[in-house]
């Protein structure tokens, strides 16, 4: 899954989500629109912070490495 299928899941929209993390709505947005983010691990691990005040993850399964992306976000459990 990525970090927007995450965030929707936890019902959180951009804004939300980036007060959370400590960062821009418009990192948000620009790293659910790219196919290969390049994320800083320090602000990684605030989205994963974040995102578990609402659902379980983990690191790897939001910012999957690249020979583990799935095609299907709903097939792949959480």
């Amino acid at each position: 899954m990525s970090l927007l299928a995450y965030r929707k899941k936890a019902q959180l929209s951009q804004r939300e989500l980036a007060r959370m993390s400590g960062v821009t709505q418009q990192l948000v947005s620009l790293i659910e629109r790219s196919d290969s983010p390049n994320v800083e691990l320090k602000t990684a691990r605030a989205f994963v912070r974040a995102l578990n005040t609402r659902v379980k993850c983990s690191l790897d399964q939001v910012f999957p490495s690249e020979g583990k992306r799935s095609a299907d976000p709903s097939t792949e459990a959480a």
